[in-house]
């Protein structure tokens, strides 16, 4: 049960409120107007890639409601893609209007605020699944030490139970495993964030620890199974 804590209790860090969220949503999708109105009359290059994140945004919002847990990601990679262009683009131009400079800071919190909605979604999935995982191991552990303490032990079922155990464990190791490459996804990001906001080191710091943590679970559970007997 302590791991089944550990596993539940890895919270996702700077997990916004929906209402917060939603606002800064809002925040980034007027910047984005914005500077669609400015720089559509000046650059057909930057408008193009503007309205293609527009489409992409609204894609994400549709497989968000639908729980397209596949699209979404896909989504969130081409919004940070085109994004890329956009600022390439923007490097270059001799002028910089200034709606189109206020749209580019916000890189990192548009990148950010998608990202998380996808990923906190995937996580509350697979922290529902670890969490039905634990209930299966703890009622095959209670079915077998109830067969094991009978007048009369039925060898066949004993093997019957360990042998479900085994396949629950290999179950929840690599659920872990999904659990921990997530967090892992978000690395980079955080890395790159924390080199522009020094307040990000914190969450970044907080992310390591909760890879470690995870990295440790994994490992206990695969030594577990490993001492499951079968015969």
């Amino acid at each position: 049960m302590k791991y089944l804590l550990i596993s539940c209790c890895v919270f996702f860090l700077v997990s916004p409120l929906v209402a917060q969220q939603q606002a800064a949503e809002g925040r980034v999708s007027k910047k984005m107007e914005r500077a669609l109105k400015v720089i559509c009359p000046q650059s057909d290059d930057i408008c193009k890639l503007l309205k293609e994140l527009q489409i992409k945004v609204t894609r994400f919002n549709q497989q968000e409601a639908m729980d397209d847990t596949e699209g979404l990601f896909a989504e969130v990679e081409g919004i940070k893609y085109v994004f890329n262009l956009i600022e390439q683009r923007y490097k270059k131009m001799a002028v910089k209007p200034l709606e189109l400079t206020h749209f580019i800071q916000s890189k990192y919190s548009f990148i950010v605020i998608y990202l998380h909605s996808y990923l906190d979604k995937y996580r509350k999935g697979l922290i529902a699944q670890i969490e039905q995982s634990w209930k299966e191991r703890k009622a095959l552990f209670a079915q077998f030490k109830t067969e094991l303490e009978s007048a009369s032990p039925n060898r066949k079922k004993l093997n019957g139970y360990k042998s479900n155990l085994s396949k629950v464990y290999q179950k929840l190791a690599r659920q872990n495993t999904d659990l921990k490459e997530m967090y892992e996804t978000l690395l980079p990001v955080y890395n790159e964030l924390a080199t522009k906001e020094k307040s990000i080191e914190a969450n970044l710091k907080t992310l390591k620890e909760q890879i470690a943590e995870q990295n440790f679970l994994i490992r206990k559970i695969k030594q577990d199974l490993e001492k499951i007997p079968l015969d």
